[in-house]
């Protein structure tokens, strides 16, 4: 299938080459195919899904890293009623007062803070991660199973 398509293409560049030749016609013909083929290689194959989503995921994270974050009071009602965005004007993704995420801030918004009010005995728990182990402790256990190693590997007489 892979040999029959690159013949077709050779013939088809002869043909182009042979009745066209270089010119503005043949410019504008390579332009006109070549645009979609971009578009669809960004968009269908996953390029620009390859390169949005890991984006998208640190700016959804960087901004709940605070334990502040994690209440929701009058405050956050205020914040969604004092920053309308609607079709003509949406919110980016990143916006802290569209709750939930639909590229408007407006009333739904508003009613999701208003109803769920946390406080310090229902408030989310961030998670933190541990800290990467030093270079000390990976040293100390490196010699440590190596001196192990060492010892299972042939007895000694």
């Amino acid at each position: 299938m892979t040999l029959a398509s690159r013949v077709l293409a050779l013939v088809r560049d002869t043909l182009q080459a042979t009745y066209v030749g270089a010119s503005f016609a043949s410019d504008a013909f390579f332009v006109a195919f070549r645009l979609p083929n971009m578009f669809r290689a960004f968009f269908a194959e996953g390029a620009f899904t390859a390169a949005f989503i890991p984006m998208f995921n640190r700016k959804v994270g960087e901004s709940g890293d605070n334990a502040a974050n994690t209440f929701v009071n009058a405050t956050d009602e205020i914040g969604a009623r004092n920053d309308p965005h609607n079709f003509t004007n949406p919110a980016v993704v990143t916006n802290v007062h569209d709750y939930n995420r639909d590229g408007n801030v407006n009333a739904q918004d508003q009613l999701l803070a208003r109803t769920n009010n946390t406080n310090f005995t229902n408030a989310l728990t961030l998670i933190t991660a541990p800290p990467p182990p030093s270079a000390a402790r990976l040293s100390l256990a490196a010699s440590v199973s190596a001196s192990r190693a060492s010892s299972l590997s042939a007895p000694t007489s």
